[in-house]
């Protein structure tokens, strides 16, 4: 890979997560139909800012796991972490978009790659070739990992998927 390369790359996801978020922008009453609260509508598209802000960092997080700079990771996901209380629902908005606001400042002023002004389709596309099936994979993974939880989120109160994700993490927790 060369800068040709990441730069194609880069221009692609930032443009690719624009449209993800501008689907996500206009999904957002749909969705909050879905689960009967109309309070969802601007929570998911102050939220949905985080796939614009992790889109530009994304580029950055290959260079860094590319080139094995894994210092750089440790000190972008540390700078990102807080806590709110008695914000509700906005607190944890808040510090979702603020962690990746963060995480992407931190690797954008310490990784030594920034994107050039160039771009190359044909890259691109030998590129993408190989890179949709990685996605693919993720989510399908993702759905088979998290449906569970979407139909719980569904069919019972947000209590009870608070209970079934802390009782979901505890098989998780390694005890000696």
């Amino acid at each position: 890979t060369d800068d040709l390369d990441y730069s194609s790359v880069f221009y692609f996801n930032v443009a690719f997560c624009l449209v993800l978020y501008i689907g996500l922008f206009f999904a957002s009453p749909l969705i909050s139909r879905i689960y009967g609260s109309p309070d969802l509508v601007p929570v998911i598209r102050v939220l949905g800012l985080t796939i614009v802000v992790s889109g530009v960092k994304n580029v950055q997080q290959a260079y860094v796991a590319k080139t094995m700079q894994f210092r750089r990771f440790f000190f972008s996901t540390l700078g990102g972490t807080m806590a709110y209380r008695g914000f509700g629902i906005w607190a944890l908005v808040a510090q979702q978009l603020l962690n990746a606001a963060v995480n992407t400042a931190i690797l954008w002023l310490t990784v030594g790659w920034k994107p050039k002004l160039m771009f190359s389709l044909q890259r691109l596309g030998g590129l993408v070739s190989y890179g949709w099936k990685l996605l693919v994979s993720a989510l399908l993974d993702t759905i088979y990992l998290k449906i569970s939880q979407l139909v719980v989120g569904l069919k019972y109160t947000s209590s009870d998927l608070a209970f079934y994700n802390k009782g979901d993490q505890l098989c998780l927790l390694v005890v000696e």
